[in-house]
């Protein structure tokens, strides 16, 4: 299905009454008595044994044409791997204890990453290219020595790792090797030695010959309080060990509004006098998350982008009041204008409550640049407050969608006006009126609302990939882009843009039950399937928008004791869990909503929000593979608590979320398995020089996965372990 056209009929719309495309219905010690440093190498060469990095003898086999050689013996390497930072060196008396591979051990260790199979259901599912296994683990203490065992069914050896730590990363060249060549489940076997004896713990993961493309750009940041230095992009393609900075607030404030002392190009101040932002100018991009990518349209070849640099630009909202920026993330002009932005386009993405937005190749050419998001339901839509003689914040509390054309002639006035002495600008002022006048005549030119018939508020919309319909959010309030927290209610509804003139919104079935919050909407790359983030309704529906500002006359106090057992709206959900709908109209939860089983986590309660798909879908042998990505709260090592904003942010979760991907299987049948969720273990270190990193402590989220050109990360980047 390919969403071209909405069927105007029936309540509830289910995605197999769109018409025109097919539905799925879907162990050797050396000469002494120690073993000496051999093993993997922090530079990543081997010497103690094991396969090459050239990929073995002459005599292997060449898999694929992929120029990976697969030593005749078969994948995994017959000689055992030692860790080189083992510290005492590991003994041999100590290797005798591992002697026999059947002897598991006794319980009590729990591995966490990868997520292995289990009573629920088979392990986690690798494309081939992704980044290589990492081995987290813990166990009783007083364990000095652990050995990783591979086995697999294709396979004439196991591979044999050992270590005295409780985390292991599979050396590159193994990876490669094992990628390339071993599809059938691989039962993975880490235990110990300690003073209780053996222990260990057993499971199975696989990999796919499918390839997961495209590149990730993601939001970090450490602090809910809008900080300067505390909002950043960070990129990385398939296989990268590390993260590249791509974008920092401060890069773009050449598209950003001029906020402070009523120099602002809407025409208002923003803020009252005294209450300015430390650390941030007039006119700074504060904030840079909830971005989009611009498309990236390629030629016949499908392979060269039709015009350079398409594809490397990001779409965001801005801080309160909420404008809109597009800048580009090509390192040699990070935060520049794209040059198809006009100067037009450009201030209307000034105007105030616009929210987060979405594209279409199909609309992403010369002649026709079109951004669709939502913007602020209100009778004057160019100026911040309803009007000039109210002094406080008076934002619209829904949204409607609206397109932008970005190439657009119309002539805006660009003058700033002079700084207020008040709350509010004096509505005489002769630049404010001609601008405003402008942003009123460019309606319908440059930009325009996009009819949905929708009395609800509009939020998060999200276009599909290459047919004419928008999926979105819709709740009984919207400020700042998402449906708000303290909201009731949240339904995926669609839309036909129907060139520029929209349509009859309607529900998607599936994704629309009012017994749930359904919210955050992503389509699949082919359009066959739609993501979203799914949670309880809340317990209490007295919840109120959080402002704890004393004598405030929208001052409001959401005590967490009163919050009951669902405490959070549509918004940083605790118990957010990701599905997936297709056009039978049956919603399906992804297992990579579950931490596994012996870490005592459980889902929903892990907070899981902002699926968004790879940019490719791959088919081998008859099965197609989909690959989401999206943001949990789940523990894992250096998590820490989010400092909320004193005066705003609502009593959601403090735990800072990090990204998992997990990978969707429909066979031929149309029978859908999903696999548990992959940790990106790279996400926690940023690239600092050709062959050097450091920690990246930040909480990820809001991540996009498109073909985005990026800076690479260097290849001398290799995290040791």
């Amino acid at each position: 299905m390919n969403f071209r056209a909405l069927v105007p009929t029936g309540r509830v719309l289910s995605l197999s009454l769109v018409a025109t495309a097919t539905v799925f219905a879907a162990c050797t010690t050396g000469t002494g008595g120690s073993i000496a440093s051999g093993g993997h190498s922090a530079s990543g060469g081997v010497s103690s044994g094991g396969a090459a990095a050239s990929g073995g003898t002459a005599a292997g086999i060449n898999v694929g044409g992929t120029g990976i050689i697969v030593p005749p013996g078969g994948a995994f390497p017959s000689m055992p791997i030692y860790d080189p930072t083992a510290n005492p060196l590991i003994t041999e008396a100590e290797l005798m204890a591992f002697a026999d591979p059947n002897n598991v051990g006794g319980p009590g260790v729990c591995v966490f990453e990868p997520h292995l199979s289990d009573a629920s259901g088979p392990g986690a599912l690798f494309p081939m290219n992704w980044l290589r296994p990492r081995f987290r683990w813990t166990g009783p203490a007083g364990v000095t020595l652990w050995e990783i065992r591979f086995h697999a069914t294709s396979q004439n050896t196991d591979l044999v790792a050992y270590t005295r730590d409780s985390q292991w990363i599979l050396p590159r060249e193994h990876w490669d090797i094992i990628a390339a060549a071993v599809y059938d489940p691989i039962t993975v076997t880490i235990r110990g030695m300690g003073p209780g004896g053996m222990v260990g713990m057993k499971g199975d993961f696989q990999i796919t010959k499918a390839l997961a493309g495209g590149s990730m750009i993601f939001w970090g940041t450490s602090t809910s309080a809008v900080m300067p230095g505390t909002s950043r992009l960070y990129a990385f393609t398939m296989g990268d060990e590390a993260v590249v900075q791509v974008l920092d607030a401060s890069q773009s404030g050449v598209m950003g509004v001029l906020q402070e002392g009523g120099r602002n190009y809407r025409g208002e101040t923003t803020e009252a006098p005294g209450d300015v932002l430390a650390g941030f100018t007039p006119g700074q991009v504060r904030c840079v998350g909830c971005h989009s990518v611009t498309p990236r349209v390629l030629g016949p070849d499908n392979m060269t982008p039709v015009m350079y640099g398409e594809g490397s630009a990001v779409a965001f909202t801005d801080h309160y009041p909420w404008n809109k920026v597009l800048a580009s993330v090509d390192p040699a002009t990070p935060g520049a204008i794209p040059a198809y932005v006009s100067p037009g386009a450009q201030m209307i993405m000034k105007m105030p409550y616009l929210g987060t937005q979405t594209f279409n190749k199909n609309h992403w050419t010369t002649g026709d640049r079109t951004l669709v998001t939502t913007f602020g339901r209100r009778t004057d839509p160019t100026k911040i407050f309803v009007d000039h003689t109210t002094a406080g914040r008076l934002e619209p509390l829904q949204h409607d969608l609206v397109w932008i054309d970005l190439e657009t002639a119309a002539t805006i006035s660009a003058e700033v006006p002079g700084a207020c002495t008040m709350w509010y600008c004096d509505p005489r002022n002769t630049a404010m009126i001609a601008r405003e006048e402008d942003l009123v005549a460019a309606k319908g030119v440059g930009w325009n609302i996009l009819p949905t018939g929708e009395t609800l508020s509009i939020s998060n919309p999200e276009w599909s990939k290459s047919g004419d319909i928008i999926a979105y959010s819709v709740s009984e309030s919207s400020v700042d882009s998402h449906p708000d927290w303290h909201n009731n209610g949240s339904d995926i509804h669609m839309v036909s843009y129907n060139n520029k003139t929209g349509g009859t919104g309607m529900p998607v079935s599936g994704a629309s039950d009012p017994g749930a919050l359904e919210y955050y909407p992503a389509f699949s790359p082919d359009d066959q399937l739609i993501a979203f983030t799914r949670a309880p309704l809340p317990s209490n529906t007295t919840r109120c928008r959080q402002r704890n500002i004393p004598n405030d006359a929208k001052f409001c106090a959401n005590n967490p004791a009163t919050l009951g057992d669902n405490p959070d709206g549509p918004y940083y959900n605790r118990k957010g869990e990701i599905y997936v709908v297709g056009g039978n109209g049956q919603a399906v939860r992804l297992r990579g909503n579950d931490p596994v089983a012996c870490s005592g986590e459980v889902s929903p309660g892990v907070l899981n929000s902002w699926p968004k798909w790879s940019s490719t879908v791959r088919e081998v042998d008859g099965k197609k593979y989909y690959f989401v990505i999206f943001s949990s709260g789940r523990a894992y090592p250096s998590q820490f608590n989010i400092t909320p904003d004193p005066l705003y942010t609502p009593p959601i979760s403090t735990k800072s979320s990090q990204l998992y991907m997990s990978t969707i299987e429909v066979d031929a049948a149309g029978v859908v398995t999903t696999y548990p969720a992959i940790y990106l273990w790279n996400q926690n270190y940023l690239v600092t020089g050709p062959t050097t990193f450091m920690p990246l402590p930040t909480s990820n989220l809001t991540p996009a996965w498109e073909d985005a050109s990026v800076p690479a990360v260097p290849p001398g980047i290799v995290i040791p372990k």
